[in-house]
């Protein structure tokens, strides 16, 4: 009976030592299949928040509604031109511009007397629709056909602002996007003796020098 008694007891001693052994080495498992979630996931959204924020274009919007260009499908386009106003008084709008083109004779395609651009981009960088896209515009003479023209407000080279300059890179993106990279982009003065427009465009679009957009 004493000898029973004893191997049990010897039994449950070498049991007991056995299970305190192998405790660390199952934490010690645990520690090593554990995987760093947090650092792993961090640094695998980083190119893409990168990536994001790099393409992301400014959202056009005229009349609260967002804006994306749409080529005329009566005309071939192949060159857009910038111009400014005749004045930098926040008050001379395009309804303005448009009462003193209409007052000249400026037509459309079809005769009716309208405003000379399709566009018109205000100081605060709201983006506004001048004559319709089917017709020609009537704002470089003998440079109007195949034409598009968008026109700044502002007629002093301080008073521009960065909302225009984010407004007009947007539209013009659009419009070359709409060609397929066909289409060059111009001063007025290019064609004219008028120093129209009057800010540096060229290196807000970053043009090359034969007008292709470089932004």
């Amino acid at each position: 009976m004493r000898a029973i008694f004893s191997s049990l007891l010897a039994f449950l001693r070498q049991l007991f030592n056995t299970g305190k052994a192998s405790a660390p080495q199952e934490q010690e498992q645990e520690k090593v299949i554990a995987p760093p979630i947090f650092t792993e996931t961090k640094e695998s959204i980083k190119p893409i928040i990168e990536h994001t924020t790099a393409s992301v274009q400014k959202v056009l919007i005229v009349n609260n509604q967002p804006y994306t260009f749409a080529a005329p499908t009566t005309r071939d386009v192949s060159r857009v031109f910038i111009h400014c106003t005749a004045s930098s008084n926040p008050k001379y709008d395009l309804a303005s511009v448009k009462r003193d083109h209409t007052n000249l004779g400026y037509k459309r395609d079809d005769g009716v007397l309208d405003v000379a651009y399709h566009f018109f981009i205000t100081f605060a960088g709201e983006l506004q629709l001048g004559r319709k896209l089917w017709s020609n515009p009537d704002a470089q003479k003998g440079h109007n056909t195949g034409t598009i023209a968008i026109c700044l407000q502002g007629l002093v080279v301080k008073d521009f602002t960065s909302a225009q300059m984010e407004t007009l890179t947007a539209l013009c993106q659009q419009i070359n996007e709409a060609y397929g990279g066909s289409v060059t982009f111009h001063g007025h003065n290019e064609v004219s003796n008028r120093g129209c427009p009057v800010f540096d465009y060229r290196a807000a679009l970053k043009l090359d020098s034969k007008g292709n957009l470089g932004v």
